[in-house]
């Protein structure tokens, strides 16, 4: 049963590359894919508050899997634990079949065994039900844009992901300029590519510049990926 308080969010990562049209319209699509009719009507009544428009829900994977295919909205609100498929293998699912659909899990369950496995599968993000509303929304535009948000608990079932050594292997010491670690320190420590800027006084883009520029030197597919390496190789205590 979930938690009936706001919602709590966690963005993930995910690399930073042209989407859809609704963007150059700043206009957002989303649907809500969960079993449970409270939390879909929350999420509708937070999100059409704001210039998103939701375009359907569904209360099952399956479900959600045929809605996207129809709608094929920017974003989508996912369950986790939901009949018939649950929401770590939709977002595998989506991921082949949409890659430049978001997918943000919605969940009352912080812990390693849901956090890793969402992320890894391709979430651009983790949403705890118990935050506020405007959370929701900086999650949904934080996918948008192909930052990276990491709450420090996030961060924590991570670090400890990796330091079990789990299906991650160890990375060989990288070299980095002062800057490049003031930015990576800051993306481990969960803070968003705004929040960075504001604190580094640098713009947004030049954010984007060394974060990219880092998961070229990392090896790194995405920034969640960015993020285990920085603590493997010892970048990033």
């Amino acid at each position: 049963t979930p938690d009936r308080r706001n919602l709590r969010c966690y963005c993930a990562a995910t690399p930073p590359y042209p989407l859809g049209g609704s963007v150059a319209e700043d206009r957002i699509t989303a649907v809500i894919v969960d079993d449970e009719p409270f939390v879909r009507h929350a999420l509708r009544a937070y999100l059409q508050t704001e210039d998103i428009e939701v375009l359907g829900e569904a209360d099952s994977g399956q479900a959600g899997l045929d809605l996207v295919a129809a709608e094929e909205p920017d974003v989508v609100l996912l369950d986790l634990q939901m009949p018939d498929l649950d929401g770590i293998e939709v977002t595998r699912r989506l991921g082949e079949s949409h890659p430049d659909t978001r997918v943000i899990v919605v969940s009352a369950h912080v812990s390693d065994r849901y956090v890793v496995p969402a992320l890894l599968a391709g979430a651009s993000g983790y949403v705890v039900k118990d935050s506020e509303p405007q959370r929701i929304i900086d999650a949904v535009r934080g996918a948008m844009e192909g930052g990276l948000s990491l709450d420090p608990t996030v961060t924590k079932h991570l670090v400890e992901y990796v330091g079990r050594g789990a299906h991650v292997p160890a990375e060989p010491a990288v070299e980095l300029t002062e800057r490049e670690h003031e930015v990576l320190t800051q993306l481990c420590s969960g803070r968003s590519n705004k929040e960075m800027a504001g604190s580094l006084y640098i713009a947004e883009s030049t954010v984007k510049y060394y974060l990219s520029h880092l998961m070229q030197k990392f090896g790194s597919r995405d920034r969640v990926q960015l993020v285990v390496a920085a603590f493997r190789s010892g970048a990033v205590t």
